[in-house]
């Protein structure tokens, strides 16, 4: 067999694999038996996954304080809250399942948009390590990426009213999708003239806010009560607003490091001179240069953690699909410069310059399919050596707790069977390290920015504060008796202090352990 036919035959399967429904689907549920064992097996269990878990299941016993508490994320708390009753488990693999199908959605909405390798789209999205870990372990942000995928689809399809309804409710699954949701409408009022689809848009937001009036007696109670965590008081803030050049570096290592050949090409198809593309690289370019903005002014929270980023996703993987898909040589070449970028960032990066710029001169030379085989086997490769890291953020809390509760029963400070309560968030859900009882004790931050947004004169303080009680979430030190036959282990910390006076006056004895006190009562107090 001669070489000629060998990569004839290989052209054939990549254009397959490229552009194939029948591969489309293969291919997300491959992703899908990916994410939900990292799910199932909680490799990237983190506090933060678990926020909209312990809504939902607080919604399950008021739901109404939870619904017009905008923190709750209330459309997430709405889809989760049937998971969340039934578990964890439950709980990550319906949002494992949302994860494959905006894999899916992107490759299908690259298609309807006509461009010759759709699936592309799916691929690049998967490749994203942020957007992985989001979709197995919970994080909302692979929510709005899902979302935001779900409306390109359906936008893609001429299907209005629904891609309008779904735009219109991007924001309250993630603030920063506000930008994309501003960009597209008004693309599409000035493109279409068609004001139906703006009031669609407009139609949950409307009917949200309206309820939401009713309900707090309070007209301008979307703003009044927007959580904005950049107001937490100085002695309990564990971050600092960055400079512009830092933030910049932010939004590069975050795009890059979430996949570089997402963002590559997703930058590069700015060189594919389609009209179509317009709203989506206008929308890529506001949601991230809000996003900076909003660091170096220290509103509503964003920091340079790689999940931030992970929302607006799916429309640079379908901005990947069109560049990647062109058979001009712009795109191509704004790729090649693009990537040299990752050498600075990736510890990988020269490696990922260098595929990218492999391919770039395949393409030159007229062989696109090898191109894209290049890039696909080298994305599967580098996101499999990612997923080998443990020093990512997420791994580092969990194994941590796992060696703060070795270290505990190691020197006699916690015994199964024993109540335990943390600070932490993870511990109630935490499958390696199953404890009978365990209760969160809300540090100082988590209560200021639970209660500031809630309102006392309808009741919804009170009920939301009796509903996450059952979730496992104590949040007042004051009301709490403490138990004398249970272990406490606090982060040594300005956050956990009026906890731990709260202990030490009831005569408890701390003993340090890492970064925690762990408190326990003498044998003669307790029971």
């Amino acid at each position: 067999m001669t070489e000629r036919v060998i990569e004839a035959r290989l052209a054939t399967v990549v254009r397959m694999l490229a552009g194939s429904p029948a591969a489309s689907r293969a291919f997300a549920l491959a992703y899908f038996v990916l994410v939900a064992w990292l799910a199932l097996t909680q490799r990237y269990l983190h506090d933060e996954a678990v926020f909209t878990l312990d809504a939902a299941r607080a919604g399950q016993h008021a739901p109404l304080a939870l619904f017009f508490f905008q923190k709750s994320k209330p459309a997430l708390m709405v889809l989760y809250v049937l998971p969340a009753a039934l578990g964890v488990r439950a709980y990550v693999m319906v949002h494992a399942t949302l994860g494959a199908l905006a894999v899916y959605l992107v490759s299908e909405a690259a298609r309807r948009l006509g461009f010759s390798s759709p699936n592309v789209a799916g691929w690049a999205l998967a490749g994203s390590l942020s957007f992985t870990i989001a979709a197995s372990n919970g994080y909302p942000n692979s929510d709005g990426a899902f979302f935001a995928a779900l409306f390109l689809y359906l936008y893609a399809s001429e299907r209005r009213t629904a891609a309008a309804v779904v735009l219109g409710m991007l924001f309250f699954v993630r603030n920063e999708l506000a930008a994309l949701t501003l960009v597209f409408g008004a693309w599409d009022l000035y493109a279409r003239r068609d004001l139906r689809f703006l009031a669609a848009i407009l139609a949950v937001p409307a009917l949200y806010g309206l309820a939401g009036a009713l309900y707090h007696r309070d007209a301008l109670w979307l703003y009044n009560d927007f959580p904005n965590p950049a107001g937490l008081p100085p002695e309990i803030r564990t971050w600092r607003a960055p400079t512009p050049l830092e933030a910049l570096h932010n939004l590069r290592d975050g795009l890059l490091s979430n996949a570089p050949v997402l963002a590559v090409f997703g930058l590069a198809a700015a060189g594919a001179r389609d009209r179509r593309l317009v709203p989506l690289l206008a929308s890529v370019v506001a949601v991230y240069g809000v996003m900076t903005a909003l660091q170096v002014a220290d509103l509503l929270g964003f920091d340079s953690s790689p999940r931030y980023y992970v929302a607006a996703l799916p429309v640079l993987a379908v901005l990947a699909s069109a560049a990647l898909s062109s058979d001009g040589r712009a795109p191509w070449i704004a790729a090649g410069v693009l990537s040299l970028l990752c050498a600075s960032v990736l510890p990988a990066g020269a490696a990922v310059a260098a595929v990218v710029v492999a391919a770039v001169v395949l393409v030159l030379l007229r062989r696109r399919e090898l191109a894209l085989a290049l890039l696909g086997s080298a994305s599967v490769a580098l996101l499999g050596w990612q997923l080998t890291d443990d020093t990512v953020r997420e791994r580092t809390q969990h194994l941590g707790y796992h060696e703060l509760v070795a270290e505990m029963r190691a020197r006699g400070l916690y015994q199964s069977g024993r109540p335990l309560y943390v600070d932490l968030p993870i511990a109630r859900y935490d499958l390696h390290v199953p404890i009978d009882e365990v209760y969160m004790l809300a540090n100082a931050a988590i209560a200021w920015e639970t209660e500031r947004y809630l309102d006392p004169r309808n009741g919804q303080r009170q009920q939301l504060m009796g509903a996450v009680a059952h979730a496992g979430l104590l949040f007042h030190p004051e009301e709490h008796e403490p138990r004398r036959d249970a272990t406490y282990a606090l982060r040594d910390d300005a956050r956990t202090r009026q906890w731990r006076e709260h202990l030490e006056a009831a005569g408890a004895v701390g003993t340090r352990v890492g970064r925690h006190w762990v408190y326990t009562f003498p044998a003669s107090d307790q029971p």
